[in-house]
């Protein structure tokens, strides 16, 4: 039987606006840190912060518009806003960790205290808040290091890459790259083209162990080992034994702990096997290790029919770190389904809405509705509005519907939908007022 596959990466990207208009699973701010030896913090600062991200699961089935996602920081009366991605400095420094540059631009009272809120917000959400208190120090004289809270990194037995290191200065340093007593390598610096007196050097370890780096009059080290680590991978859905009542979609998501290596091309695949026998195999050698957090992928499946189903997931880097996983799951007739649809969103174009009071002026008005019926339900089928004593139907396609009334005068409007199993949503109700 023929196969209909349609994969879309969702490469989570969360500070950019991405072209696909839905996504399943939102941004979740685990933790913010400072990135400097103390809260102390020099008179000019500039302030770097590590975000510990993650995903965060909605409620099964529904999906949220993408939204901007807003970097808010405060420090006294300084206040400023920033859409990440767009209009501030940042960089990916593991597959859940984002470290965010934030120049100040105001010189600080030696000594004095100060609170620092930050707060990170994905449209009007707010998504994680948390405060600090700062105190200006006359540190200027010596370099201001990023990097010093690094505890381990790992480098691959196959692959190589340079890693990238800040400090804050007033001008460029030479650094001394020392292994037990020795300097085993000295390595320039360079300014970064987008802030003043912030500058980086690269360097790559080629063996594991201890490595100290000397900058000017302060050093940090870091300790080197071999990645050994499987990768993982998380089936979204379908979770073990579930079932579905239509065919649907098969959503998983992955990320290298050690974020290093990448995946291996040749050896990473999604198989589904039906009635015990191989129904697809797919090669995920799309996968790759752009993504600011840790992506997930959404695959459409013409499955063949109802019955037993088995999905093997196996992903492998290319040091033959390995991970299987494997979810069984099946698909039954779409009237089994016993759980009702549900409408998520109703707009009125055009008109003003104040709780469940639509205000309007005489004519034509366009209403929106979004619907859901889960992610195993049979699909909504159709949606059903009644107004001025008449009852109209809408087939739906997909998870939107929209059409047009004619408002001569004030009444009630309702709208509710309808699943492929005839089970009915709660009613949504509104009472039209004509200005």
């Amino acid at each position: 039987m023929r196969t209909f596959l349609f994969c879309v990466r969702l490469a989570f990207v969360v500070f950019f606006v991405v072209s696909f208009s839905f996504y399943i699973y939102s941004i979740k701010v685990e933790d913010i840190s400072i990135v400097n030896f103390t809260n102390f913090v020099s008179q000019n600062p500039f302030f770097v912060f590590e975000m510990t991200l993650g995903i965060e699961n909605h409620d099964e089935g529904i999906e949220a518009e993408h939204e901007h996602v807003i970097f808010e920081f405060s420090l006294g009366r300084y206040k400023k806003k920033f859409v990440l991605g767009e209009d501030l400095l940042f960089e990916r420094v593991g597959t859940n960790r984002v470290r965010v540059f934030v120049p100040y631009g105001v010189s600080l009272k030696l000594g004095k205290d100060y609170n620092l809120r930050l707060r990170v917000s994905e449209g009007h959400k707010e998504v994680f808040k948390k405060d600090f208190v700062v105190k200006a120090s006359s540190v200027s004289n010596i370099p201001y290091i990023f990097t010093n809270n690094l505890e381990n990194v790992y480098i691959s037995k196959s692959l190589s890459r340079s890693y990238r290191f800040f400090f804050y200065y007033d001008k460029p340093l030479e650094v001394y790259v020392v292994k037990g007593s020795e300097v085993i390598s000295n390595v320039k610096s360079y300014e970064d083209l987008r802030f003043k007196n912030l500058y980086y050097f690269d360097y790559s370890f080629s063996e594991p162990g201890y490595y100290r780096f000397v900058v000017g009059d302060c050093s940090f080290g870091v300790s080197v080992s071999f990645d050994t680590i499987p990768p993982s991978f998380e089936l979204l859905y379908p979770t073990n034994n579930s079932v579905f009542y239509r065919t649907n979609r098969v959503a998983f998501k992955w990320s290298d702990p050690v974020d290093f290596v990448g995946v291996d091309k040749a050896n990473s695949f999604l198989k589904i096997y039906y009635q015990n026998n191989l129904f697809t195999n797919v090669n995920l050698a799309y996968l790759n290790k752009e993504s600011i957090v840790m992506p997930y992928e959404v695959c459409y499946f013409d499955l063949p029919g109802e019955g037993i189903y088995v999905a093997q997931l196996s992903y492998s880097d290319f040091d033959g770190n390995f991970t299987n996983v494997v979810i069984n799951f099946s698909v039954k007739n779409s009237s089994e389904d016993k759980e009702k649809p549900r409408i998520l969103n109703v707009a009125f174009e055009g008109a003003k809405v104040v709780s469940n009071e639509v205000r309007l002026a005489r004519g034509r008005v366009l209403v929106n509705v979004r619907v859901d019926d889960g992610i195993y339900g049979s699909g909504v089928k159709k949606v059903v509005y009644r107004y001025d004593n008449e009852t109209s139907e809408m087939l739906v396609f997909g998870d939107f519907v929209q059409f047009f009334v004619d408002i001569a005068s004030s009444g009630v409007f309702e709208v509710f939908c309808e699943d492929f199993a005839g089970n009915r949503s709660d009613t949504f109700r509104y009472d039209v007022v004509v200005k």
